[in-house]
């Protein structure tokens, strides 16, 4: 008894099939970020503590950046400031945030969010972190690892360089898969969802494929 083979548009239906997942769940481009590594090290913001980190974007609408806290042993008072620079030609302030320290600590990560910066692609950036002048912060340490693991820029405490980069994610919609900014996008008309819609006329169409190309053949 021979096992019946399975018809050659079955294999391109489901083909098209796993294209289009793969295209749904691929990223449309790396952000810079740096992740936590093995030889992690806090480093203390203070009124004598400036921590920077510089970056190369690498997508439009840059609009955020997350930046992992954690407390250190005085008790969490004051504020923390933000300041983020364009210095691919010159210094240049583009955004400043003083935000209090209680926040930054609510959770392991904070996200510091700004005005969408549209054409940020190519463009080099510095996020400095620093004890704010009118209200200094305490008891608060940003993660960083040691080593050269991010290659488009680095890490600097007081204007020194360091052997090592601070952990952050910059955000922007290119670094979302196309699933994931569907399920994001906010309602069409009359408050229908505009991310199932979409995907269940992809689903639609597959299956219309499927027919179209069982009748083909």
């Amino acid at each position: 008894m021979t096992t019946p083979s399975i018809p050659a548009w079955v294999w391109a239906w489901v083909l098209a099939g796993v294209v289009c997942v793969v295209a749904l769940t691929t990223r449309t481009a790396a952000l810079p970020s740096d992740g936590l590594g093995v030889r992690r090290f806090l480093v203390p913001i203070d009124e004598t503590t400036t921590l920077s980190q510089t970056f190369v974007m690498t997508a439009d609408r840059f609009h955020a950046i997350d930046v992992s806290a954690a407390t250190t042993d005085e008790p969490v008072s004051g504020d923390l400031r933000f300041e983020i620079y364009d210095i691919s030609r010159s210094v240049v302030l583009v955004h400043r945030a003083d935000v209090p320290a209680e926040d930054v600590m609510k959770a392991a990560t904070y996200r510091l969010e700004f005005p969408l910066f549209e054409q940020s692609a190519g463009v080099a950036y510095r996020l400095d972190v620093l004890a704010s002048p009118s209200r200094p912060a305490r008891g608060v340490a940003l993660w960083a690892t040691k080593g050269r693991r991010y290659a488009g820029g680095a890490m600097f405490i007081n204007e020194r360089e360091r052997w090592a980069d601070l952990a952050f994610t910059t955000i922007s919609p290119a670094g979302r898969s196309i699933w994931r900014r569907l399920m994001d996008a906010p309602p069409a008309r009359h408050g229908v969802p505009l991310g199932p819609v979409v995907i269940g006329a992809l689903i639609g169409y597959w299956i219309a494929l499927g027919v179209v190309l069982r009748l083909l053949a």
